[in-house]
């Protein structure tokens, strides 16, 4: 193992936060990675309940000792008034998608089909050209070289088909072999279960390592396309090449990452604490005071938007800083072979 791991994270942190372009690339990733759940909308019908409850008890106000108005009877009608409301609603719908000609179903079947297709596809192109962008934009911050959006962008754009290649083509291939004797362990195991189940705990072991691989190749294979402008065949052997031969360097390096990563998450989740107590501060208030649900609903709202977005940028961040570390250890390891990359 010939790696300096200190000289790469301090020049990854460095490069990290010293060009913040890169950290646009590190959004797209950020969110294209994982889609992050929406915030939920507040009932405008039960603050008015709330607010009619509260004009009732303050124009029925007699004496500090009348007893709370009862609200065992509120609740049964309400539930009947919303079933009642949901059934009508329901029988509304029906008939009018009893008019609806049956085409109209296959047209929109057809058009969701195509929509997700094309969600899909955008999300892939987007993953691909950022990666890109950001690989190239950290390789030339490496070098001291003024890194321009505009132009890492053009590089993420001009090597995203490949990107998208290396990502889908050997990954399928994968999933084709792998399909192979699994459908043969499954027909086992209906005609001997005590064998299947032996048979499957192997393959699901060896095909979990195979697919740690070459996930690994695929995304050495990714450095190869932007670093040394290979196709996204001669870049996955170019991948297998450097893990076979730089397996330990590059196992350390994935082990420190998922350790940095692994702190960040933990402090992040230490900074929520307040927030979390806060929520809760709130949450017994409401129920003290049912009036203050006017104003918890938005303060709420606007407390999770800020969460989702301080996280997100805090992911957009790390995603800089570990592709900056693998940019960094894959020009040291292929540093002496970086112009003689395999056909």
């Amino acid at each position: 193992m010939k790696t300096d791991f200190g000289k790469i994270i301090n020049q990854a942190f460095a490069i990290t936060f010293r060009n913040k372009w890169l950290w646009v690339f590190g959004l797209v990733l950020a969110v294209t990675t994982s889609s992050g759940g929406g915030g939920g909308g507040g009932s405008s019908n039960r603050s008015s309940s709330v607010d009619k409850k509260v004009n009732t008890q303050i124009d029925n106000y007699q004496a500090p000792s009348s007893t709370p108005p009862n609200l065992q009877n509120l609740a049964p009608q309400l539930l009947n008034n919303g079933q009642r409301v949901l059934g009508e609603a329901t029988l509304s719908v029906k008939e009018v998608l009893s008019h609806v000609p049956v085409s109209y179903y296959f047209f929109f079947a057809f058009a969701v089909l195509l929509a997700g297709a094309l969600s899909v596809a955008i999300v892939i192109y987007a993953k691909s050209w950022a990666t890109g962008s950001l690989i190239n934009g950290i390789d030339l911050e490496s070098t001291k070289t003024f890194v321009s959006l505009s132009a890492s962008s053009a590089k993420g754009r001009g090597t995203a088909i490949e990107l998208v290649k290396i990502t889908l083509i050997p990954s399928f291939i994968l999933m084709v072999i792998l399909a192979i004797p699994s459908f043969l362990v499954l027909i086992l195991a209906g005609l001997m279960p005590s064998l299947g189940v032996i048979l499957a705990i192997p393959l699901i072991f060896v095909a979990a390592i195979i697919l740690i691989f070459v996930s690994v190749i695929i995304a050495l294979g990714k450095f190869a396309i932007v670093l040394e402008g290979l196709g996204w065949k001669s870049a996955f052997r170019r991948g297998f090449f450097v893990l076979k031969t730089n397996f330990l360097d590059i196992f350390v390096m994935g082990i420190i990452n998922c350790f940095i990563g692994s702190l960040a998450s933990i402090a992040s989740c230490l900074v929520l604490l307040p927030l979390l107590a806060l929520g809760i501060a709130s949450f017994a208030s409401v129920t003290v005071f049912p009036p203050i649900l006017v104003a918890a609903l938005p303060i709420g709202a606007l407390v999770l938007v800020l969460v989702i977005m301080a996280f997100t940028l805090l992911r957009a961040v790390l995603i800089v800083f570990s592709h900056a570390t693998w940019v960094l250890l894959y020009k040291e390891l292929t540093g002496l072979k970086v112009d003689n990359g395999s056909n």
